[in-house]
């Protein structure tokens, strides 16, 4: 094809595009005096466009408010909310605009005394936490700080911050699909001298977040005790679709839970050596130092002193009454900053982020048709508000014991006092407001009711 040919082809087809009539002046004319040929009027009504621009207004997309705001609560940026819900962040922005709620105005307007006093309180309570944490309790406070004040705050307080070892331990790659995939749970009864006095902990993490879904402490180690625990933790949570736990005999009753509501052919339980159950297992290291290593050395120094005896039935009784609480307002207020911390090999999102995002992209996933099976993470029944009914029946229990071993032993007391009694000694003590400096004094006191009430009896 020679020029003048694909010229005139160019010609006709623009010709059919604008509206053109075939008589109009040549490509090269029509380039050239283009405004003066428009004024000409020679121009007939143009014809439709090979491609038109869509007209949009974002002020007609609906964008569920109360959904963003509680995604700005849980710290989560824009372009993630976004992808959340399903928009432009462009569309997002003018929308939280819309509305007043920008991140900006969302942090705490604390001055800086108030927050250096926030951080050296919460320093007091747990010493060895570190930024990270510091930001995790803060969040979990309510308060809401930018990182460049909190590392000033920090600096001002004057925590040394701490550097990576030099020697890392190489560890394989955990990897579970998402949330409710699998969790851990065991019990710790290794705090030194403490499993002497009865104190038991057990507690369940989640392994794609690596939060803390339950921990309590209390002072046995039955099995009623830790399938509460996993019940509880199921409501706020929802239900894991695998449990992870060693073979002791206080995980038979959660073991029996997980089956009846996943079924036997799903492999809804792996039972093996404790030692494997690293996730949980590397948490009660940071529970041991960060959270209960003050009121440990407490109760050494109690011990050493000759305050407390842990041979003594009525000592134990007394450092249960005046302490339990204390163990699990501690453990509650680690919980939340660990589940509110952000974690450096999760690109610093917080475990309640990767809860929420976790599920969003399974929902995503499943959607997509990338499971030939529902997903087991997303099955949940939110109608179970108890446990089921004979799950506690001696008879029952000792039928679905199998390979488990027995439950280790926990130092048992009896309470030396009566009704009437304990309620005295409940009006003398208020065991919700023993705190870590007044533990020494309050088990002095309790103990001293408890041998004048039973020395004085009629």
């Amino acid at each position: 094809m020679d020029l003048q040919t694909l010229e005139i082809s160019y010609e006709s087809y623009l010709a059919a595009i604008v509206g053109l009539p075939l008589t109009a002046p040549t490509f090269h004319q029509f380039g050239l005096n283009y405004q003066e040929y428009l004024r000409s009027g020679e121009m007939e009504e143009p014809g439709p466009l090979l491609f038109k621009a869509a007209k949009s207004d974002w002020r007609k997309i609906k964008v569920d408010i109360d959904q963003v705001r509680e995604y700005q609560a849980n710290d989560f940026k824009i372009k993630d909310i976004a992808h959340f819900m399903g928009l432009r962040p462009c569309t997002l922005k003018r929308a939280i605009s819309l509305h007043g709620c920008n991140m900006r105005t969302s942090y705490s307007t604390v001055t800086d005394e108030e927050l250096d006093l926030c951080i050296t309180v919460a320093r007091e309570k747990f010493p060895k936490f570190g930024l990270q944490l510091i930001k995790g309790n803060l969040s979990a406070t309510g308060m809401k700080i930018q990182d460049g004040r909190l590392r000033a705050s920090y600096n001002r307080v004057g925590i040394k911050q701490g550097y990576p070892c030099k020697k890392k331990i190489k560890r394989r790659v955990y990897a579970v699909p998402g949330p409710l995939a699998m969790w851990h749970l065991d019990g710790f009864h290794k705090f030194d001298m403490w499993a002497e006095f009865g104190f038991v902990v057990h507690g369940i993490v989640d392994g794609y977040t690596k939060g803390i879904v339950g921990m309590q402490v209390s002072d046995n180690n039955r099995s009623e005790t830790v399938v509460r625990l996993l019940h509880a933790a199921r409501l706020k949570w929802g239900l894991p679709a695998c449990l992870r736990i060693d073979r002791g005999g206080e995980n038979v009753l959660a073991t029996d839970y997980i089956i009846q509501e996943r079924g036997i052919h799903y492999r809804s339980v792996i039972a093996g050596k404790s030692i494997h159950n690293q996730p949980i297992e590397r948490q009660w290291r940071d529970v041991k130092e960060l959270c209960l290593e003050p009121l440990l050395k407490e109760l050494h120094d109690m011990d050493f002193e000759g305050v407390l005896q842990s041979e003594s039935h009525l000592d134990l009784f007394c450092l249960h009454f005046v302490g339990m609480d204390l163990f699990q307002r501690m453990l509650v207020d680690y919980v939340a900053s660990w589940n509110n911390h952000p974690i450096r090999t999760k690109r610093y999102k917080t475990p309640m982020q990767l809860y929420i995002s976790g599920l969003a992209l399974l929902k995503e996933r499943q959607d997509a048709g990338e499971f030939q099976v529902p997903c087991a993470e997303l099955l949940q029944d939110e109608n179970v508000l108890h446990l089921p009914e004979g799950i506690f029946d001696t008879e029952y229990l000792e039928t679905i014991v199998g390979p488990f071993r027995a439950a280790r032993d926990v130092p048992k007391y009896d309470c030396p006092l009566n009704d009437i009694e304990l309620a005295e000694l409940k009006e003398l003590i208020d065991s919700t407001k023993v705190e870590l400096g007044n533990i020494r004094k309050q088990f002095v006191l309790a103990k001293s009711f408890v041998l004048f009430t039973i020395n004085h009896r009629e």
